[in-house]
């Protein structure tokens, strides 16, 4: 696995990850870094993505680009 990226959400961090020998991008998530639930089964990326990064935007700037899709 490679190209790992983190991001807190509420409660739960979340750690995204191209996981390249299974073909697809996966997710784990834990509260306390000691128990972890895969939550890759819930995650949509576009088809072909490779390495992820998270960045924060207005909603206004949210709704356009989900316009374009």
């Amino acid at each position: 696995m490679e190209g790992a990226t983190v991001l807190k959400v509420k409660d739960y961090w979340y750690v995204y990850f191209d996981a390249y020998m299974k073909h697809r991008y996966g997710a784990m998530r834990t509260k306390d870094f000691k128990s972890w639930e895969d939550v890759s089964d819930k995650l949509e990326v576009q088809k072909g993505m490779r390495h992820g990064t998270v960045l924060s935007t207005s909603n206004e700037i949210l709704n356009g680009l989900l316009k374009e899709k």
